[in-house]
């Protein structure tokens, strides 16, 4: 349903340089070979299962220069760390993910179960692990608690 949305949405604009589609993100077309300068995962990265498997993928399909944007919850994997920086507030983005995130993240046998409020050090690491090396974390200021990882190929 989003995917249609957002093409039917993208044609009244006269979006021509843009598709929509739906695809297992550990496992993306093997033609897709440096092939997309930009690609984004937006508050989702914590929901997979494999993550890791995930960017890996995006980093294959990523032309050289590409840019990679993913925007995370700014957590630290740590309650009372978090409670400290965001307040009660944070207690909401933990509640999502007991009952939300981490349900939908671990339903394989080797599931990592990463958590809305995995951090910004996983982040980076996963990153890292994919092959990107040119990492930039920035605070959004339109989302208090976000941050968008601007990771270049």
């Amino acid at each position: 349903m989003a995917v249609k949305k957002a093409t039917e949405r993208a044609g009244k604009l006269g979006v021509t340089n843009a598709t929509f589609i739906q695809t297992d993100a550990r496992a993306m077309d093997p033609s897709w070979n440096d092939k997309f300068e930009f690609v984004m995962i937006f508050d989702a990265c914590h929901d997979q299962c494999r993550p890791d498997l995930a960017i890996k993928e995006i980093y294959r399909v990523l032309k050289s220069g590409g840019v990679f944007a993913m925007v995370e919850i700014d957590g630290t994997s740590n309650v009372y760390e978090d409670r400290q920086t965001f307040g009660i507030g944070c207690a909401a983005f933990y509640s999502a993910s007991v009952f939300h995130c981490l349900p939908v993240g671990s339903n394989t046998p080797d599931a990592l179960a990463m958590g809305t409020m995995m951090g910004t050090k996983k982040g980076r690491k996963l990153l890292l692990d994919a092959g990107f090396n040119d990492i930039k974390i920035e605070k959004v200021p339109f989302f208090d608690f976000n941050v968008l990882y601007l990771a270049k190929k």
